[in-house]
C-alpha cells in the first residue's frame, strides 16, 4: 500500500500565491526600471522583459519537476499508513504566510 496525498483548502493558496505573484511583478519592475534609466534604456527594456519573464518561466518549470519528482519518491517510500501534504500554506501571523513544500 502506498503513501496517500491530501489537499489543503484552495482558498489560503489562492491567497498566497496572488500575494507572491504581486511579489514578483514588483520586482520585475524594479528591475525593468534600472534598465530604462540607462542611456539606451529605451532599446534595452523590451529586450530585458522578455529574458526576465523567460528567466521566471524556466526557474517555475525547474521546480515543478523537482516537487513532481520529490512527491512521487514519497508516495512509493513512505509506509501505507503515511499521510504526504504537499505544497502547505500557512498563516504565521495576520496577513503573513508562509508555504511548506512537503509535510
Amino acid at each position: 500500500m502506498l503513501a496517500r496525498f491530501v489537499e489543503q483548502d484552495k482558498e489560503i493558496k489562492k491567497l498566497f500565491y496572488n500575494k507572491i505573484k504581486g511579489k514578483e511583478e514588483r520586482e520585475k519592475q524594479k528591475h525593468l526600471y534600472k534598465i530604462s534609466e540607462g542611456f539606451l534604456g529605451w532599446l534595452l527594456e523590451p529586450i530585458a522583459d522578455i529574458a526576465y519573464t523567460w528567466r521566471r518561466i524556466s526557474e517555475k518549470e525547474q521546480g515543478s519537476s523537482g516537487e513532481n519528482s520529490v512527491d512521487w519518491a514519497l508516495h512509493l517510500w513512505l509506509p501505507g499508513d503515511a499521510v504526504i501534504v504537499n505544497d502547505l500554506v500557512l498563516e504565521v501571523e495576520p496577513d503573513e504566510l508562509i508555504q511548506v513544500d512537503h509535510l
